[in-house]
């Protein structure tokens, strides 16, 4: 390849470049196609998913890696994710879709949408009024609500915040006698399901916890209390009482 062959290809290439209507893009379009979108608001976010980064960059690490955290290597954690990502939308065309319906009926309760709150400890780390807040999103909603036994705030709270009585997530404690106290106190606000979790009897290792949570400056003790954060269960509200 000669040079001269070179210099005769450098200038068609020019010429396209300066006739193609790219080149009267301003320098922002440019640079809007090689920087990643950074959210600043909520209100920016075009999916869920967009909270993430957001997440991630705002929290305090021990509370991201609470939330990011799975059990051992994450693998479960991130294979359920490939796994979603598998499942895919059937189009149908020419159909009315002006009033799409979603609902669901659930033990005689019906809801607007198949998408539920997940029981999740601790919201309090992520809002100030914690699983208040979760509680009258849901209400606006009408989405179904499960509050996790490691709830930082109560179920009558919530339960009054939801305005209706929401579902429950027992975390089995190791007295048959405190488990009957809080089977009757969650009975007591009218909870018509329970849901038991069978998996966490054994122990978990959460390493992304561990490893975020070592990066925390902070003086955890304040809201934790002494030892390792999260583990002091007496503490939270719906171990109030039991012994």
């Amino acid at each position: 390849m000669t040079p001269q062959f070179i210099a005769q290809n450098r200038r068609k290439f020019l010429k396209f470049l300066a006739a193609s209507p790219l080149a009267t893009l301003p320098a922002s379009a440019w640079q809007n196609q090689l920087v990643p979108f950074e959210m600043k608001d909520a209100k920016d976010a075009i999916s869920v998913a967009d909270f993430e980064e957001m997440a991630r960059r705002l929290l305090p690490p021990a509370h991201w890696g609470y939330m990011a955290s799975g059990v051992d290597d994450d693998r479960t954690y991130r294979a359920n994710i490939d796994g979603y990502k598998k499942i895919e939308l059937r189009p149908r065309r020419l159909v009315d879709v002006s009033k799409p319906d979603l609902k669901v009926d659930l033990f005689g309760k019906t809801y607007d949408s198949p998408i539920f709150i997940c029981p999740t400890g601790g919201h309090k780390m992520f809002h100030p009024e914690g699983e208040v807040a979760t509680g009258r999103a849901a209400k606006s909603k009408n989405a179904l609500q499960i509050l996790s036994t490691v709830s930082s705030t109560s179920i009558e709270d919530v339960t009054q915040a939801r305005g209706e009585p929401v579902w429950y997530q027992l975390y089995v404690p190791s007295k048959w006698e405190n488990v009957e106290t809080l089977v009757r106190r969650v009975e007591a606000t009218g909870t018509p399901v329970m849901a038991v979790t069978v998996d966490l009897l054994a122990g978990r290792n959460t390493e992304t916890f561990r490893r975020f949570r070592r990066q925390d400056t902070r003086d955890c003790t304040v809201c934790h209390g002494p030892g390792e954060p999260g583990t002091n269960l007496a503490e939270r509200p719906m171990f109030k009482g039991l012994t």
